[in-house]
């Protein structure tokens, strides 16, 4: 073990906080990946919310009527939050129908929005 003297000691601080002044006025390659990957992750939540406002929206034209405005009370439909059911059964529910529901034709709603609306359900659900 190094014995380090009382002058050595005292210095640890101001070199770490030049250190860290450098590394603040030169940002490295390392502090730009960083930015780009906070970035990117931040224009995925942007997409993500338009998913949902997406989700909302069909869900507003088409399952409202029977499920309720929120979709958590159910109505002549039963309540859809929590959503556990994943996109592929609930694509077939809406396609086949089942107790009551009727099944819905493409013409009436896309895949594209039942899977939109697949993800607003699951996003209430957290």
């Amino acid at each position: 073990m190094t014995s380090q003297t009382a002058a050595e000691v005292s210095s640890m601080p101001r070199k770490m906080s030049a250190k860290l002044s450098r590394s603040i006025a030169h940002p490295g390659p390392r502090c730009a990946a960083r930015t780009l990957i906070l970035l990117l992750a931040l224009g995925a939540a942007s997409d993500s919310w338009a998913d949902d406002a997406a989700g909302k929206a069909a869900y507003a034209r088409v399952c409202a009527t029977c499920h309720g405005d929120d979709p958590g009370d159910g109505n002549d439909g039963p309540a859809l939050v929590p959503m556990y059911r994943t996109p592929q059964q609930v694509l077939g529910i809406v396609r086949e129908g089942t107790g009551k529901m009727h099944p819905l034709p493409e013409s009436k709603i896309s895949d594209t929005e039942v899977l939109a609306i697949v993800a607003f359900l699951q996003g209430l659900t957290k």
